[in-house]
């Protein structure tokens, strides 16, 4: 173990004023360039700088607000909050967005999902500071958007407007509203989000399919009818990892210690991890995305960079359970996909056979790096979590932002496309590197800095 944490650079001091000068940066262009006067930051530009399309981050509030919280832009997070409250309460519900409706797209209509990382984000800027977002208003807003979806227990997939019907078809990446709600019931103190968040995950665990494999699918089909839709039954089949099985993971943890069953709940968190294990991980650390079941036999698919956020969710048991086993997964995933990184560049391809290098998954990468870092003390996940973000800010920093993709080997433009969350969630990586003390000690860098 190193007794002593010392970049590996050349100038200490010069990578430190680097560090500060990309957080600075990032803060100006949520301020300066990418947020209309009294409205919300553009979703993306492209590389010339102009809007691509017209979706903006009303859905991705706890993406960019809270780290913008806490590299300073205290003024803007507020006047942001009050303006993304203003326009939820004037639509009463976060619409589907025209760009991604596909099937129908011209039928207004609002998936859950959607308002996900808005609540979360609510709820992130609550237990920052009170007078952002008060309780009455985080009450009030969970409480419309649980009316505008709950069917039965269930998050319906889509609700159709202005009639207000619910699809009959649920998917599990709804379980992101387990330990949310679970959360803003410590906040409020409103039963109301605990019973949701107990019945929500419930219906989940009581599905055949989850009783078998151990793991949620990616749809549950809530009307016979629709089970003769090809589209739709071959969801019930396939169990995906991130923002499905990591989010059955997260609602478990919140849930247990609040609930008198919480051994069943807590069998069903070690049934899970267990099952990811053998049906998603390889032994040599690589993680595929998505599974499908064909009666006794499964084929997993989708082996990617973004996959390594289940070393976060294997990390949030051991530190609940000291599972050695859970621990030694993580670090196999890391180990994988750290031989991997480039040695000029401290990039890394999206998967074994891509030449893509992902913004996004980087940041997310760095991060549990980081933290396995503080874990096990071990100096080379650090190492390797700041060889990422020099990397990071040497080949994806434009001008205008951090574009979406670049060669991982040689840092030439893959993707100009910049989609401005991916600036503000880099955020994350630089904070903690500029952090002088073990961040993941501080109760309120924990809850930041998980990947939802």
């Amino acid at each position: 173990m190193e007794s002593e944490r010392t970049f590996e650079v050349v100038d200490q001091a010069a990578f430190r004023s680097q560090i500060d000068d990309a957080i600075s940066e990032i803060v100006r262009w949520f301020e300066d360039g990418w947020t209309p006067a009294s409205g919300l930051p553009l979703f993306e530009i492209d590389g010339t700088g102009k809007p691509s399309g017209g979706m903006t981050l009303l859905s991705d509030l706890a993406d960019y607000l809270p780290f913008l919280y806490l590299a300073g832009a205290r003024d803007y997070v507020a006047d942001q909050a009050r303006t993304a409250i203003r326009t939820f309460q004037s639509q009463r519900v976060i619409r589907t967005p025209h760009e991604r409706r596909g099937f129908l797209r011209f039928v207004p209509r609002s998936n859950p999902f959607y308002s996900t990382d808005f609540l979360l984000g609510l709820l992130l800027l609550h237990q920052l500071d009170s007078d952002l977002v008060t309780s009455v208003e985080l009450d009030s807003i969970a409480h419309r958007i649980l009316h505008t979806y709950l069917r039965e227990g269930w998050m319906s997939k889509e609700t159709v407007h202005p009639f207000g019907w619910r699809v009959p078809l649920s998917e599990s990446d709804s379980l992101l509203f387990a330990e949310i709600l679970v959360e803003i019931h410590q906040s409020t103190g409103n039963p109301e989000f605990l019973s949701a968040a107990r019945e929500l995950v419930g219906c989940w665990l009581n599905l055949p399919y989850t009783r078998k494999w151990g793991l949620v699918p990616q749809a549950a089909v809530l009307s016979s009818a629709w089970r003769h839709i090809g589209r739709f039954a071959e969801r019930e089949v396939t169990a995906l990892l991130y923002k499905h099985n990591t989010a059955l993971l997260a609602g478990l943890l919140a849930l247990i210690g609040f609930d008198e069953h919480h051994g069943e709940l807590q069998e069903a968190l070690f049934r899970a991890v267990d099952a990811i294990n053998e049906l998603l991980i390889e032994d040599d650390g690589s993680v595929y995305f998505r599974c499908v079941v064909d009666g006794s036999s499964h084929q997993a698919y989708d082996v990617n960079l973004g996959n390594t956020h289940i070393i976060e969710s294997l990390l949030d048991v051991y530190d609940q359970y000291g599972r050695t086993q859970d621990l030694e997964t993580a670090r196999l995933v890391a180990s994988y996909w750290m031989r991997l990184q480039d040695n000029r560049t401290g990039l890394i391809p999206e998967s074994p056979d891509s030449q893509v290098s992902s913004m996004d998954h980087h940041t997310d990468f760095a991060v549990n790096l980081h933290r396995l870092s503080s874990v096990t003390g071990n100096y080379g996940y650090f190492q390797a979590a700041v060889r990422i973000a020099q990397g990071q800010m040497r080949f994806h920093r434009t001008a205008r932002g951090y574009v979406n993709a670049v060669h991982p080997s040689t840092g030439v433009l893959v993707d100009p496309r910049i989609e401005t969350r991916y600036s503000s969630l880099f955020l994350k990586i630089l904070l903690l590197l500029r952090s002088d003390e073990d961040a993941w000690s501080d109760p309120t860098i924990r809850r930041l800095m998980r990947d939802r």
